[in-house]
């Protein structure tokens, strides 16, 4: 059977034999999902499991292979609602772990891992594994990564429609992720303002420009396949892309899939408390959307913090050869690195 047949047919019978709820008898399928699924609250939880984070200083690294279905996300992790979303729940399964929010109020939730973190080397670079392409999210709905001093959220700035608005009172960096394969990242200082009242510092996107030297941020180019989309029927396994954001003082770059996606440089330096930390990392599912009947889902995997490390070129080799009386060269030494 197809690798990905397969993925379908065992991630559909685990939610398939799982006892229903009464109260959700009549559950639709999430947005994000595909059927049979329901929402995870109206399924018996699976077993909690073993963690599967590597945690050292200053790095995290996630790879979620754990074997488990409709399981507790399990230590290692802080995890929060966020606005006004009455129901939500973050789980693992099928070697990934997932959000369910409902639709009922504009919210979502989120989480982090347990430390905080400090720029390396200049840097901060943050990689998560997510299906943000999904094309039944629409325009409402979308995840997003966060990075705040706040150890965890703290209300809503006025007019809250995103994950990096439910951090008022603390500097705030985030980007949101669009289902059309837009990137927009906002700065917001440390006071209670909204964005229409003088919190928000900048917003960046492909068309607001605030470095000097700004390239991407929507699916045309040599990024224009980068980013996948999935179509409805599609497995979010076809649109699992990795996201990798790379800050430093006065730059933010996005690459998916390896590819630059979105540049950004020349920025004004971002404030201290960000660059010189600690910060929070936040991965979190939110929507604007009101439908009550309904429910999203978002697909997570891989995450990583302070991991990456570019490739270095190969070190250049010198042979020592010399010309026989047929015009030949032939090689007297093992390659060594050129002095």
């Amino acid at each position: 059977m197809h690798p990905i047949l397969l993925f379908l047919f065992l991630t559909s019978l685990s939610f398939h034999t799982l006892a229903i709820t009464p109260s959700c008898d009549n559950a639709s399928t999430p947005i994000g999902a595909l059927p049979p699924a329901i929402p995870v609250w109206c399924l018996t939880a699976g077993a909690n499991g073993a963690a599967t984070f590597i945690a050292s200083d200053n790095t995290w690294l996630d790879e979620f292979n754990h074997g488990l279905s409709l399981a507790p996300i399990g230590s290692g992790y802080q995890r929060y609602s966020l606005g006004n979303d009455p129901q939500q729940q973050q789980f693992r399964q099928a070697n990934h772990w997932m959000q369910d929010i409902s639709l009922t109020a504009r919210g979502g939730v989120t989480m982090r891992p347990d430390p905080a973190f400090h720029f390396d080397n200049g840097r901060l670079v943050i990689e998560a594994d997510v299906a943000a392409g999904i094309q039944s999210y629409d325009s409402g709905i979308w995840p997003e990564i966060t990075i705040t001093t706040a150890p965890q959220p703290t209300g809503a700035r006025r007019d809250a429609l995103y994950a990096y608005d439910h951090f008022p009172g603390h500097t705030t960096l985030g980007c949101r992720f669009q289902s059309d394969r837009i990137v927009v990242c906002s700065l917001f200082d440390d006071t209670q303002k909204g964005a229409n009242d003088g919190g928000r510092i900048w917003e960046m996107s492909f068309f607001q420009h605030v470095g000097t030297d700004n390239t991407g941020g929507g699916p045309w180019g040599d990024a224009e396949n980068a980013w996948r989309v999935c179509l409805d029927g599609d497995s979010d396994i076809l649109c699992r892309d990795r996201f990798r954001l790379v800050i430093t003082q006065t730059s933010l770059t996005l690459f998916v899939n390896d590819v630059e996606y979105f540049s950004q440089k020349g920025l004004p330096v971002l404030p201290e408390d960000i660059t010189n930390g600690p910060v929070y990392i936040y991965f979190s599912g939110v929507s604007t959307t009101i439908q009550p009947s309904d429910v999203a889902r978002f697909h997570w995997d891989r995450l990583a913090i302070n991991q990456y490390q570019p490739e270095q070129p190969s070190t250049s080799q010198c042979r020592l050869q010399r010309q026989d009386s047929n015009g030949n060269w032939q090689t007297l030494q093992q390659p060594y690195p050129c002095p």
